[in-house]
């Protein structure tokens, strides 16, 4: 089974979809993980499903890049098989 880290950017409504159809016990993937860089309604998807969440704002590093390295260290947490955006 694949397991999946979601990215989101504001109120969620394509993680709600996600979440609601991986609920489905035949669904191929399981939602490991759903990260933001900022806070983001979509997180209270998240937290009623029972997914852990994290955030990573980009206004908290200097850099691009090492803004990058710790979304990746964070996702690295959860070893999702694969990682998509639901904007």
């Amino acid at each position: 089974m694949l397991t999946v880290a979601v990215l989101i950017s504001g109120a969620g409504s394509n993680l709600r979809a996600l979440l609601e159809a991986a609920d489905d016990p035949a669904y191929p993937a399981r939602i490991v993980v759903v990260g933001a860089d900022r806070q983001a309604d979509g997180l209270d998807h998240a937290e009623a499903f029972g997914i852990p969440s994290f955030t990573v704002p980009y206004s908290a590093y200097p850099t691009r890049e090492e803004w990058g390295a710790e979304l990746d260290a964070q996702l690295r947490t959860w070893s999702p098989t694969w990682s998509c955006s639901a904007v």
